[in-house]
């Protein structure tokens, strides 16, 4: 039975990308956020960046590299995707009984409003851009100039006893 083989990079590039990819991450949410100071950028590793990547991201390259190619909107998609899942699932879960946030009120009776609906979408599109952005630095250190790009799939053969 022939199958064929995916090009994979090198093992040293995926774990600078696993590597980076939270960390510049965590950096550019402290930027954006306009706190960039060593306790932003250890609360966005800690409670953002890296659980997510040890979590889901780690497991997704694994199931993803012998299924795709490694294309960088493919790679950027999973990360962005990779980034709000803890956090849609916090927001499935539920909050508080009331809420509110300026003049918006988010939760009535632990039901959340439409308000707070555009909200939590509204914090979950950046969140998704930063994973997303976690996903770009992934691919330049793992695929970017590896070789990657214009190799085709080999077929493998798989002997049977």
């Amino acid at each position: 039975m022939s199958t064929l083989a995916l090009p994979r990079p090198n093992g040293w590039r995926v774990a600078l990308g696993f590597v980076l990819a939270p960390a510049l991450a965590a950096v550019a949410f402290s930027v954006v956020e306009g706190d960039f100071s060593p306790t932003m950028f250890v609360a966005a590793m800690l409670y953002g960046a890296l659980p997510a990547t040890i979590v889901l991201g780690i497991p997704a390259y694994f199931i993803l590299r012998n299924w795709c190619r490694p294309h960088v909107a493919t790679i950027v998609l999973v990360g962005g995707l990779i980034a709000i899942i803890p956090w849609v699932l916090l927001f499935i879960i539920g909050g508080p009984e009331q809420g509110q946030v300026g003049n918006c009120v988010t939760t009535i009776n632990g039901q959340m409003t439409w308000c707070g609906f555009v909200g939590a979408l509204e914090v979950l599109a950046e969140i998704f851009a930063f994973g997303a952005f976690g996903g770009l630095v992934f691919w330049f250190c793992a695929v970017w100039h590896a070789g990657l790009l214009d190799e085709q799939p080999q077929p493998e053969n798989d002997a049977q006893a």
